[in-house]
């Protein structure tokens, strides 16, 4: 799974970013230079974008990443590239016809760094990405929405956030799907390290499944919620 960092740097990059739309293959952001780069998804979306997503680590360091790509991007004529800095992770970002290139970089121990490639269709959005059947609460947000498909299993991997507290969110979150008529299949709580304490709870129904972690922090005192909920698909099913 995508660390939920790296999902609020890409979240940061792309707000905001004017796109004209016209294009028709997905570009290559081109590897940095020495390393090692492998997929993560070639079909998946993302807040409802379509995204290729590589994972690479490098034997540049953070500033060389982000000069090679600095150098690569900047153009005459076009705008400047997009850098921003969320969560412990260095972003670069440009636009390329429809396309979003984006680039999120940070260090490796001992050496070198570590990050993500990604290219996202800005002119093939789903404005409907959350599924209509999901629940909401109360002073709870959803930070991303990642869509993805495996033969007849849709899945989507939700990561929201709520001021509540993690109790009540807990409470809720298993009172809603057993509601649902799910059943709990396993659940546990995590012992609490480093500021944190953890639940998780995996819910099966038929051809469906739910598994939860609900993980609070005392630095930000929020309750933050992962959930994979994997339904069947049918045919034809709009991708």
């Amino acid at each position: 799974m995508i660390p939920r960092s790296a999902i609020v740097a890409w979240a940061c990059a792309l707000a905001g970013v004017p796109a004209a739309f016209a294009g028709a293959t997905w570009p290559d952001p081109q590897d940095p230079p020495r390393s090692k780069v492998e997929w993560v998804s070639k079909d998946i979306r993302v807040n409802g974008l379509p995204t290729r997503i590589q994972h690479f680590e490098s034997e540049l360091s953070v500033d060389e990443v982000l000069g090679f790509y600095r150098k690569r991007w900047t153009k005459a004529g076009v705008p400047e590239p997009r850098e921003v800095s969320a969560a412990g992770w260095q972003t670069i970002a440009t636009l390329q016809d429809r396309y979003q290139l984006l680039v999120q970089v940070r260090g490796r121990s001992p050496q070198g760094s570590e990050g993500m490639l990604s290219v996202a269709d800005l002119a093939d959005m789903k404005s409907d990405y959350l599924p209509k059947e999901w629940p909401t609460w109360s002073n709870m947000r959803v930070l991303q929405v990642t869509e993805s498909f495996d033969g007849p299993k849709r899945s989507h991997v939700i990561s929201m956030v709520s001021d509540d507290g993690y109790d009540l969110n807990v409470r809720r979150v298993r009172e809603e799907w057993l509601r649902r008529g799910y059943v709990l299949a396993h659940e546990q709580n995590n012992p609490a390290k480093a500021g944190q304490r953890g639940w998780v709870g995996i819910f099966d129904k038929a051809s469906q499944s739910v598994d939860v972690t609900v993980t609070y922090s005392d630095d930000d005192r929020r309750t933050y919620i992962t959930t994979n909920y994997v339904t069947a698909t049918s045919t034809g099913v709009n991708r």
